[in-house]
């Protein structure tokens, strides 16, 4: 288990020019050269590998090394359908809102893609129904993830005004080429996203069933601050 860091060169980003692709591997059998990973491993050029047996304990005890503390952080995130020149066009959008916003020395901003395989729905449908709402025929996805953090709690105005804008941005230049797609992943939703009203009805009534059998004294929903509440919806 590990990560590997593949260096990019070609494109021209917020990382001294370039940009990395870090890429998690899992392999369960106790072996540390697996054979079936070494076309991901032998990729060049090669920044960093860091795939090695562990444990999950000692994987999250590495993970948590890394997070710098104390930090105010904020996700945000939206998706669409995807197409190589729009990729380029949402990293011009995100360097355009990020070098409009004043902030302190340690305020820093990360745009992450991520795909969102059509077999992840496929399989969970064939295992039993996916209770987010993704349909089996779910075209080729990318999550755009936006992460700021800071540690002034000065810095939380503009940090949220950048996110709330990149976003509305990036969902009005997905929509004329038909690459918009209303899925908000609510695991990197912010806080003024409301990633649950996204889901069809049906969706929405399955979720309601789920919370209404599991927790019937709707704790949860109640008395827990934060996350996204289901019962704010209908």
């Amino acid at each position: 288990m590990g990560q590997v860091f593949f260096f990019e060169t070609e494109f021209h980003l917020q990382c001294e020019g370039k940009i990395h692709d870090a890429t998690n591997i899992e392999y369960t059998k106790d072996t540390s050269e697996p054979d079936v990973l070494e076309p991901f491993l032998e990729v060049q050029p090669l920044y960093k590998n860091m795939v090695k047996p562990t444990t999950l304990n000692a994987l999250a005890t590495d993970i948590q090394k890394l997070q710098a503390a104390p930090t105010r952080q904020t996700f945000c995130t939206t998706s669409f359908k995807t197409l190589l020149q729009h990729l380029h066009d949402v990293v011009e959008i995100f360097q355009n809102h990020v070098a409009t916003v004043e902030y302190s020395q340690d305020f820093k901003v990360t745009l992450t893609y991520q795909r969102l395989h059509q077999a992840i729905p496929q399989h969970s449908i064939e295992s039993g129904g996916n209770a987010m709402g993704l349909p089996a025929d779910l075209p080729p996805l990318v999550l755009a993830i936006l992460t700021c953090s800071c540690s002034q709690p000065s810095d939380d105005e503009a940090m949220n005004i950048m996110a709330q804008a990149f976003i509305k941005e990036v969902d009005t230049s997905s929509v004329p080429n038909g690459l918009y797609y209303p899925y908000i992943y609510p695991k990197y939703a912010g806080s003024f996203q409301k990633p649950l009203m996204n889901l069809p009805q049906n969706q929405q009534q399955t979720l309601r069933a789920i919370s209404l059998k599991y927790d019937p004294s709707q704790f949860f929903q109640k008395r827990v601050l934060g996350a996204f509440k289901i019962t704010a919806y209908g």
